[in-house]
């Protein structure tokens, strides 16, 4: 609808809802038309502001009821170049008066057409003579006069006759005028009359719209009264079950509890008591044993070696009762993700029941309290949680407190599945970015078991082998990865093709073995170019919850990230073992070198990379700047590189400790 600017105008017909529904459809038809032809700019402009005039033309003068909006056109829309907007009922207007005047004109050419007859016809007829003019020494024209004076001229009576004629077609045209004016004035009141009834119809119509629209609203009224009052009585159902069914689990719960507790209480009093039995016999066997091989004043004194021989078989049987423990716990066989079910499992399993998504790491100290434990429908949104966070740039020390409270869930309840070898990949990438070894390693050893489980297919399995092969060569245990490699090949068919996550693991443990660093780190530029490649398309397609999805589907774990980001984690760290290695080389070897040759040798092509590894490793207080661009002083960073070789080829355990 256009919006018209204020008005000086108080009639009704400011107010668009009293509007003939005419003009609302000249307006929708207006704009209709104008996106047809894409009118856009000043067009778009002049076209508003001519709609806009035409309405407010129409109220000023009165005219809105009154003009044929069915007939009316836009020029803008119509003539390119504009012609001015007009009320088709002034354009009517206009040409009834044009038409009425030329009718008339017509009329007025008729009626001289018809004296110019009559008088041509008096113009045959001999001009008359007034005597007036005769000259008066003419004896016959005075006699003549004189003679016919009681007699009318014949001329004369032909004259009146004409003139006659004429006042009577004068008086049939203005009769005929007349009767058009009449005719006329009678179209006028007839068209006033049906204006009229249309403005009452329309306000009719406006009425019994405006009252449907009232009783609609009301309607809806009463329908979201009703609604609501529905909502609420289903509310307050669904409330009581709720509590019903709560009072119903936690009556079951207290029971369960109290049944734990006895058969714990009870299993605690029989240990107990069998300890003090074997105690007393162990006391017995000793003190027979004693009096039979000792002296009388030797067991006298010998109180002493009694209590830590007590002490002794105290020791043991606690390590007996350790190890039935043990065998105990390794009778359950691990469960799936068909056994994973809040509800108690039947062989006995443990299953946790608490819904808090988000949960400190705590180390166990005593048998885990289901309440405090989540299970498998909470981690698995713990886990999308997680991986959420972690794309929009939590600290890694939450997150991997987070994972590691994951994981004691997993172990705590035996749960061995796909979805528990998600969560180890999953915190594996984590600790690969940020640099935590140790993680990754106890990361590595549960998937390991895992993906030796003939039960579980992981698509991901040739990947995290690629990894491992890289972890060995960054800790320098080639046998450990050479193994992985055999292991690899065993597994794969005779014909198949090696997936390029271990071609390139074994080709950069083949480079390393030969000590082939040039080889190795040309790898390692090529797979760091296409990181950033694949790094640019993610940041320009991202789509956070599409890529949370990923974790759950059968394709590459992802992580918001290239296909190579975390391969290219992995040779970052490698190669920076290795370039250490071989600048402590090259400082052993020379007392100075040229940057542009440590470039070259330690692969650091990028203008600023070279620089950016002085400013690191606090190297750029050794160098001196010459004509060919800079030189590295060997002799005196040596003693700066053996310390970064030294604390860069420290040993790493499995927590991570060095």
């Amino acid at each position: 609808m256009v919006n018209l600017p204020p008005h000086n105008d108080d009639s009704s017909m400011r107010n668009p809802a009293n509007w003939p529904k005419s003009l609302q459809e000249f307006i929708s038809h207006s704009f209709e038309q104008a996106a047809k032809q894409n009118i856009q700019g000043m067009e778009k402009k002049k076209f508003q502001g001519e709609l806009r005039n035409i309405i407010n033309k129409s109220i000023k003068e009165k005219k809105v009821l009154i003009n044929d909006w069915t007939k009316q056109t836009l020029p803008t829309l119509c003539h390119p170049y504009g012609q001015g907007l007009q009320l088709y009922c002034d354009i009517v207007e206009k040409k009834r008066a044009k038409n009425l005047k030329g009718k008339k004109k017509s009329a007025t050419n008729n009626m001289e057409t018809t004296k110019l007859g009559q008088n041509s016809k008096a113009v045959s007829i001999p001009k008359k003579r007034n005597i007036f003019e005769q000259d008066e020494n003419d004896p016959e024209a005075i006699s003549g006069v004189e003679e016919d004076g009681d007699k009318e001229n014949p001329s004369k009576k032909r004259h009146k006759a004409d003139i006659k004629v004429s006042k009577n077609v004068l008086e049939k045209i203005q009769e005929a005028e007349a009767d058009k004016n009449r005719e006329k004035m009678k179209k006028e009141d007839e068209l006033r009359r049906i204006v009229a009834r249309k403005v009452e119809e329309e306000r009719v119509l406006t009425a019994e719209k405006q009252k449907q629209k009232r009783l609609a609203k009301l309607e809806r009224k009463r329908m979201r009264r009703a609604m609501r009052k529905a909502a609420l009585k289903a509310t307050h159902e669904a409330d009581q079950k709720a509590k019903q069914k709560a009072i119903q689990e936690a009556k079951q719960k207290a029971v369960q509890e109290a049944k734990q507790k006895a058969v714990q209480e009870a299993k605690q009093k029989a240990i107990q008591e069998a300890k003090q039995k074997e105690m007393q016999e162990a006391t017995q066997n000793v003190n027979q044993k004693q009096l039979a091989n000792q002296p009388t004043n030797i067991i006298m004194g010998s109180a002493g070696t009694s209590k830590e021989k007590l002490d002794v078989m105290n020791s043991e049987q606690r390590k007996k009762l350790r190890e039935k423990r043990f065998e105990r716990e390794l009778q359950y066989e691990p469960t799936t993700d068909t056994q994973t079910s809040d509800k108690a499992d039947p062989e006995g399993r443990f299953v946790g029941t608490c819904e808090k998504l988000e949960k400190k790491y705590l180390r166990l100290t005593s048998q885990p309290n289901p309440e405090l434990v989540r299970p498998v429908r909470v981690l698995k949104q713990t886990l999308t949680l997680l991986v959420r966070k972690y794309m929009e740039h939590a600290h890694y020390g939450y997150l991997c407190d987070q994972f590691k409270s994951l994981r004691q869930d997993l172990t705590v309840q035996k749960i061995w599945s796909l979805f528990a070898a998600r969560v180890y990949e999953v915190h594996s990438k984590l600790a690969i970015e940020f640099g935590d070894m140790g993680e990754f390693n106890q990361c590595q050893t549960q998937l390991k078991l895992l993906y030796a489980d003939s039960r579980f297919q992981c698509i991901n399995k040739y990947e995290f082998y690629s990894y491992r092969i890289l972890y060995c060569l960054l800790t320098e245990d080639l046998e450990e990865a050479f193994n992985i490699k055999l292991q690899v090949l065993c597994e794969l068919p005779k014909d198949a093709e090696i997936p390029e996550f271990l071609t390139r693991a074994f080709a950069a443990l083949n480079f390393s073995l030969t000590s082939d660093f040039y080889r190795f780190s040309k790898l390692a530029m090529k797979v760091r170019d296409e990181t950033d490649a694949d790094e640019i398309k993610v940041k320009a397609d991202s789509q956070t919850d599409s890529q949370i999805q990923q974790i759950w589907s059968d394709h590459h774990l992802l992580l918001g990230h290239g296909k190579w980001y975390f391969f290219n984690k992995m040779l970052e760290n490698i190669m920076h073992r290795e370039r250490i290695r071989t600048l402590d080389t090259i400082c052993n070897a020379y007392r100075q070198i040229d940057n542009s040759v440590l470039g070259q040798l330690l692969l650091l092509d990028r203008a600023h990379d070279l620089a950016d590894f002085y400013t690191k490793h606090s190297l750029a207080g050794f160098v001196e700047n010459n004509s060919s661009g800079g030189i590295l002083v060997c002799h005196k960073a040596k003693s700066t590189v053996d310390a970064l070789f030294r604390s860069t080829f420290q040993t790493i355990d499995i927590k991570g400790q060095i």
